[in-house]
């Protein structure tokens, strides 16, 4: 999963690095750093002291004319160019384009960040093989499995069934899901609402459900990529 892990954060990088081209002019406004499986952007402050808010960001450039602030580093007079609401900028950009975001600050000098954690994609459009983030887990978990609605599953994959006997997935669209640790789950997707269900013990054949989830996100696939030329509800573009 080491593997997966860097090929998924590395094609989460190069998306995103496509959107920051289009937004800003000098891109070293923002620098890329990993958070687990996801970019970790850092809005730069190149001042000494963070005078502007996390939405902000500053950089250091050559001349006079360029900049907006003036500072000085030793006896040598130094130049800085403001670039307000940069985060929200490039925020809004990256939700426009799908993407998951989460804004934060930098506990140790109060920069602005941004986690980006993958595209907003119904449950219909996953397929085997992809990395999914939902619930609270920062952990994506795996797609082993999918089964539209009306299709039966295959015998090594039977349909799995709740604490009252119920069979979960017969009428409906489910994805079969494997975390990182072993840990077996299921997504069953019916009228618009996705049911989370987990499965206790690796002996006990039955699922608890834990959650409706309020949505479900493609981190990625090591085999396919981002798949960008197919829309969230499963169409090419």
């Amino acid at each position: 999963m080491t593997s997966d892990k860097e090929t998924v954060h590395a094609d989460l990088v190069e998306a995103s690095t496509s959107v920051i081209d289009q937004l800003f002019e000098d891109t070293r406004v923002v620098e890329i750093g990993q958070d687990n499986w996801y970019p970790d952007l850092l809005f730069r402050q190149d001042t000494p002291i963070v005078h502007e808010t996390a939405d902000d960001a500053t950089i250091q450039v050559p001349t006079k004319a360029e900049a907006d602030i003036r500072g000085t580093g030793g006896s040598e007079e130094r130049y800085f160019k403001h670039i307000s609401g940069a985060r929200s900028r490039l925020e809004d950009g990256l939700n426009a384009r799908d993407f998951v975001t989460e804004a934060y600050t930098d506990p140790d000098r109060g920069q602005g960040r941004l986690r980006v954690y993958g595209w907003n994609r119904d449950p219909l459009w996953f397929q085997h093989g992809d990395y999914m983030k939902v619930y609270r887990w920062r952990t994506p978990i795996e797609v082993v499995h999918v089964c539209p609605a009306g299709e039966q599953p295959p015998e090594n994959r039977p349909l799995p069934v709740t604490g009252d006997g119920t069979y979960i997935g017969a009428d409906s669209h489910h994805l079969y899901l494997r975390g990182n640790r072993g840990g077996e789950y299921l997504i069953d997707y019916d009228d618009d609402v996705g049911s989370l269900y987990q499965r206790n013990t690796q002996m006990n054949e039955t699922l608890e459900k834990m959650v409706e989830v309020s949505r479900t996100i493609f981190v990625g696939n090591p085999k396919t990529g981002p798949r960008l030329d197919i829309s969230s509800d499963g169409t090419e573009e």
